[in-house]
């Protein structure tokens, strides 16, 4: 598994209310194959088209844990700071929370960063860093125990 690309990002309305999330790719081939595999784990019709077609049918649990991670952030060049966050996982994968893996797939490298993560056609990895985030967390874990998500895979076309 992969992570995401810096584009990775909490969705909000226009009104701030919170209501997904968007795992950019980061040019490597785990993010250029297709999501079949992924979307059949969590109980959603591969050639499903629209809203209907790309939901969940039926209630998964997703992994969830809380811990502390220490990154380094290069705020002044000179002067590279180094901070203890607390961060929030929640996962779909076959070894969501294990040591080297779980720091490594969701790397933060910037304060501001609200949400950071990892994915592949098979399973995905999110972290949240502030409280927004860590609610919209839960709010998705709960989502997932009542086959209430919808997930598409996106391509950007440049013309």
């Amino acid at each position: 598994m992969k992570r995401a690309g810096d584009a990775t990002r909490i969705i909000r309305a226009d009104d701030g209310t919170i209501w997904g999330a968007f795992l950019a790719g980061a040019g490597c081939a785990e993010h250029e194959t297709d999501i079949r595999y992924l979307l059949r784990r969590l109980g959603i019709d591969p050639d499903g088209r629209m809203v209907a077609g790309r939901s969940m049918a039926e209630p998964r649990t997703l992994a969830r844990a809380r811990g502390q991670v220490t990154q380094t952030y290069h705020l002044d060049v000179e002067k590279p700071t180094k901070r203890t966050d607390k961060v929030t996982y929640l996962a779909l994968d076959e070894y969501p929370l294990e040591g080297r893996n779980r720091q490594h797939a969701v790397q933060r490298y910037s304060p501001e960063t609200e949400l950071t993560g990892s994915w592949d056609e098979r399973e995905f990895k999110l972290a949240a860093w502030s409280e927004d985030a860590k609610a919209f967390l839960d709010l998705l874990a709960n989502a997932a125990g009542k086959a209430d998500i919808a997930i598409w895979r996106a391509i950007r076309r440049t013309s």
